[in-house]
């Protein structure tokens, strides 16, 4: 945000597009946030069990079973953490620093 404030609103006295929003962040994230940006704008699920992994966290998504036809709970979950032991250096970083 500082560096939107900045470079948009003190150096140019305006404000940004999205797409500079999003350029602005892929360059503090050093990629592109296409993935990222698609969560934002549109109503995909997220992927939790992809990021939850990131940081060493498992999570189980169980589909509950269906009354009279129609389901009474999209999905159901259960999350726990790996044994320490078992973590990447930066899977440790990821967790520290969230937990």
């Amino acid at each position: 945000m500082r560096s939107l404030y900045h470079d948009f609103y003190i150096a140019k006295g305006s404000g940004f597009t999205e797409e500079e929003y999003w350029e602005v962040c892929a360059r503090f994230a050093g990629q592109p946030m296409t993935e990222i940006c698609e969560y934002v704008e549109t109503t995909k699920e997220i992927d939790y069990v992809k990021y939850l992994g990131y940081a060493g966290i498992e999570i189980v998504l169980t589909p509950f079973a269906e009354q009279d036809g129609s389901p009474v709970v999209k999905s159901s979950w259960q999350m726990s953490f790996r044994d320490e032991a078992q973590y990447t250096p930066l899977q440790l970083t990821i967790r520290n620093a969230v937990f």
